[in-house]
């Protein structure tokens, strides 16, 4: 073998792990790659584990030895003595409360909240001694050291634990779990989307055929010779109406003409006076139950009363309440009878045709119901279009390689998501 083939053997990069995943079995699949990082790092953590309690056993030893030192120099006054009892006192206690409670966690999702927690209590045990450490090795430099390697080391050991906590890409595997989970979660809304895109697209089919069928049936009864006829009768009986009206209106003229004189005359008659009343409130009322027709003598006395100036009026309004009350005679007012008699019953007549006719009530309910079914095919238009937005939102093919890209980098896989 040449040196150059042994080199391109050497630097031969290692052959690519594929592995193609179901969606249906991706969590199986996995529960086991997890499973078996977790496992590898428990065996880590026991070793760790055996490590920092060598190294508390150790401590506690030497921490024995620091309390029970004696002084090399017996010459030490008094005073120096009390200050470094109490610097030895407490550097003990504090070594023996940061000793407490180093026991890893059997729960590898516990060990980062324990890392942050060891890295905080160091911190406070190294401000809390740095003082009582520093006088303490001036008297027993050896005890005090030893007990500082032994701190050292658990330092040592928990960044070995960091090291193999970050090895194992544990924090990396969870979120590949929480992506594993929102994929699914995608797929699922996905698969609930376009079903109720394919419901409310057939609903609206069914919506845009309920409405043009009701546009037809509208026209067809708009057309219909049944709805001419309708329209004609209608027209009819307004007209009849208008006539009837306008009828009414010849005798309404003359008494609000008369109204001025009525007043007057009312002031001095006694005899029949509500029924002079009546014709002054409404006169085609009045008239169509006086039936025999007994205003016209109370016309005919009060035209003489206005003659002999006992109702005073100007010369114009007596001229004028006098050729009114002329009109007002029997011969006039039974004709008017007649022919608002005919008029009417020509309106009611035609208003009983009218009412038999159901084809104008047919056609409102119809645009009823057109009107509903219109503003519900809008709204199962909206509710297309907000559904459309939403699934135009999901995107399953970039949530794929970002979930296959994780799985890259965690577990060096090349996954085919299937």
């Amino acid at each position: 073998m040449g040196v150059f083939d042994f080199v391109r053997k050497v630097l031969k990069p290692e052959p690519e792990i594929i592995e193609e995943i179901s969606l249906e079995n991706i969590d199986e699949w996995f529960s086991k790659k997890y499973s078996s990082k977790q496992d590898f790092l428990k065996g880590q953590i026991e070793g760790i584990q055996a490590n920092i309690n060598q190294e508390i056993s150790s401590a506690k030893q030497n921490i024995d030895g620091l309390r029970n030192a004696e002084l090399r120099n017996p010459n030490v006054p008094e005073k120096a003595k009390h200050f470094m009892e109490g610097n030895r006192n407490t550097y003990i206690q504090k070594t023996g409360q940061f000793m407490e409670n180093l026991r890893l966690p059997q729960d590898v999702s516990l060990i980062s909240g324990f890392l942050a927690d060891f890295d905080a209590k160091l911190e406070e045990f190294g401000k809390s001694t740095v003082r009582s450490y520093a006088i303490l090795k001036e008297f027993f430099e050896e005890e005090a050291s030893r007990i500082a390697a032994n701190i050292k080391n658990i330092d040592k050991s928990v960044s070995e634990l960091k090291e193999a906590v970050k090895s194992s890409k544990l924090n990396e595997l969870d979120e590949i779990r929480h992506s594993i989970a929102k994929l699914k979660n995608k797929i699922s809304q996905n698969a609930f989307l376009e079903e109720e895109i394919l419901k409310k697209k057939a609903q609206s089919e069914d919506l845009r055929k309920e409405k043009a069928k009701s546009e037809k049936k509208i026209s067809e009864m708009e057309n219909s010779s049944t709805y001419r006829d309708y329209q004609m009768i209608r027209h009819r009986h307004s007209e009849a109406k208008k006539m009837s009206a306008e009828k009414e209106s010849e005798i309404v003229h003359i008494f609000v003409s008369l109204e001025r004189p009525i007043k007057k005359y009312l002031r001095i008659v006694y005899n029949d006076k509500d029924l002079l009343e009546k014709y002054a409130a409404n006169p085609v009322e009045a008239l169509t139950h006086d039936f025999s027709l007994k205003i016209t003598s109370l016309l005919g006395n009060m035209k003489k009363a206005v003659l002999d100036n006992t109702i005073e009026l100007k010369d114009k309004q007596k001229v004028k309440a006098i050729e009114d009350i002329k009109k007002l005679d029997k011969e006039f007012l039974s004709r008017f009878l007649s022919d608002y008699a005919k008029l009417r019953k020509k309106e009611n007549d035609l208003a009983k045709e009218l009412h038999s006719y159901t084809i104008s009530e047919d056609i409102k309910k119809a645009k009823e119901k057109l009107s509903i079914i219109s503003a519900m095919l809008e709204k199962a238009k909206k509710d297309l279009e907000s559904l459309n937005s939403e699934l135009s939102k999901i995107d399953i093919g970039k949530l794929k390689e970002g979930l296959k890209e994780q799985i890259q980098s965690a577990l060096k896989i090349k996954a085919v998501i299937s």
